[in-house]
């Protein structure tokens, strides 16, 4: 079952046939690429790394998905923190319908990570 809706996921995520990335159509001035993705140890598992453009501002985003319905989002600089030096870092946790929805995904990452203050 979590594979048919990784599998559906992704294929909503039509490869660029200019790029070997993946491009998330949004309808706003946010563009999402995903560059980078990498399964776990079980096949449910996956971890991607998103640019997220907004003008002139460029955020690397990590999305990591265990498989329980649930995705958790991090800035470049807490994923490192927590995978490599293990220390608690804040990330957004949502459900894995939000993360597929398009519309959802975006207004996410504009809100937690594209904003010019911190929230």
């Amino acid at each position: 079952m979590e594979q048919e809706r990784l599998n559906h996921s992704m294929d909503r995520r039509k490869r660029n046939n200019s790029s070997s990335h993946y491009r998330i159509k949004t309808g706003s001035g946010v563009s999402i690429l995903i560059v980078a993705s990498e399964y776990g140890n079980r096949a449910c598992e996956l971890t991607e790394l998103l640019l997220c453009h907004v003008g002139f501002k460029t955020v690397p985003v990590v999305s990591v998905s265990k498989g329980n319905g649930y995705v958790r989002l991090y800035s470049w600089e807490n994923y490192v923190a927590e995978t490599c030096y293990d220390k608690d870092a804040e990330s957004i946790s949502l459900s894995q319908d939000e993360y597929d929805d398009d519309a959802l995904l975006n207004a996410a990452i504009e809100k937690y990570f594209l904003t010019l203050t911190k929230q």
